[in-house]
């Protein structure tokens, strides 16, 4: 398993963050060369699983398919696992902390790669974490916005 830690200070505010964090659908319009698409297979009032389909493009050009199960142990937390694809296993945990002047935003990824793509690896953490980073920085921009309105 590999462990992918970081965080980023936000100034916008914790609760829109977390409010377009789990907007999953509108996922593809943050970083549309990336995210390709975000279905909704099951919704209950204690989870969602998603289906992405997501493009990574650097050395090599390759798209997978995973499906993700994304819950919230916490107010401030939001977790996922993926359940289906070549990172099955891996979990990803989002932190929003308040500050007085914005929201840290620490993201703590555990993640398990299937043996085909081992080799992969260093390309796969860098793009994860800069997809990551993007969705972030992309619900920044948008949060900022509305809240200018």
């Amino acid at each position: 398993m590999t462990k992918i830690d970081f965080s980023i200070v936000l100034t916008s505010d914790k609760i829109k963050l977390i409010e377009l964090a789990t907007d999953y659908v509108n996922f593809p319009k943050y970083l549309p060369h990336q995210i390709k698409s975000v279905k909704i297979i099951e919704k209950t009032s204690d989870y969602t699983i998603t289906e992405e389909t997501l493009h990574f493009s650097s050395v090599i050009s390759k798209s997978i398919i995973q499906q993700t199960k994304h819950y919230k142990p916490h107010d401030d937390i939001l977790k996922s696992e993926v359940i289906s694809g070549p990172i099955k296993g891996s979990i990803i945990e989002i932190e929003y902390d308040e500050l007085e002047n914005g929201t840290k935003v620490t993201a703590n990824i555990q993640m398990k790669l299937g043996l085909k793509y081992k080799f992969l690896l260093p390309l796969i953490k860098k793009s994860y974490k800069t997809l990551i980073m993007g969705i972030l920085y992309k619900m920044h921009s948008i949060a900022i916005r509305t809240d200018q309105k």
